[in-house]
């Protein structure tokens, strides 16, 4: 489990890199495996996931899915996404993490089975620290949303929120997969 001073450290640096981003708006673009890095990632999360009871499902091809991307900026949009998903899971539930791709798009969608998020209420949780209508929203909800969305605007991509199908969250983070060509 982490501590207080862990989770108070993660908190901060979830919210410098979204300062930052917002500031600067700058990824460091490099071809990279998506599922390599989600693979990753998921490696590292589990190391610090609080609910044993709640399982992380990953599904991707087995082929490679090359984009250009921020590997870790990425991986740490991913962790806030999985770090709320696991948080808001009833017990013996399971978290999915699916990674798909299409000639132009690579997308990463993390779906959870917990209370999710009013649809009127989405837009506004993507801006930094808003809090929900619930008590279920703790310091990583406050700045993991807004982190992922700031992440997928950096990529020129999206963050779209939705219903999981009875009840839960689907977040699906969706990014070109090359780098937009400048215009000059």
């Amino acid at each position: 489990m982490l501590d207080a001073g862990e989770r108070m450290r993660d908190l901060v640096g979830s919210v410098s890199d979204l300062v930052d981003l917002e500031a600067a708006g700058h990824v460091t673009l490099a071809s990279e495996d998506l599922t390599d890095v989600v693979r990753q990632c998921l490696d590292r999360v589990r190391q610090t996931l609080e609910r044993p009871d709640v399982t992380v499902e990953l599904h991707a091809p087995p082929e490679s899915l090359d984009a250009d991307i921020d590997g870790a900026l990425l991986c740490r949009a991913l962790t806030a996404l999985l770090a709320n998903a696991v948080q808001h899971s009833p017990p013996d539930a399971t978290v999915r993490i699916d990674v798909v791709g299409t000639p132009a798009v690579v997308s990463v969608q993390v779906s959870d089975h917990g209370p999710g998020i009013a649809a009127a209420e989405r837009a506004r949780l993507v801006r930094p620290f808003e809090r929900g209508s619930s008590d279920l929203t703790g310091p990583r909800a406050r700045a993991g949303l807004p982190l992922a969305h700031a992440v997928a605007l950096a990529h020129h991509g999206t963050l779209a929120l939705r219903d999981n199908e009875p009840h839960g969250l689907v977040a699906v983070l969706m990014l070109p997969r090359r780098r937009p060509m400048s215009r000059g």
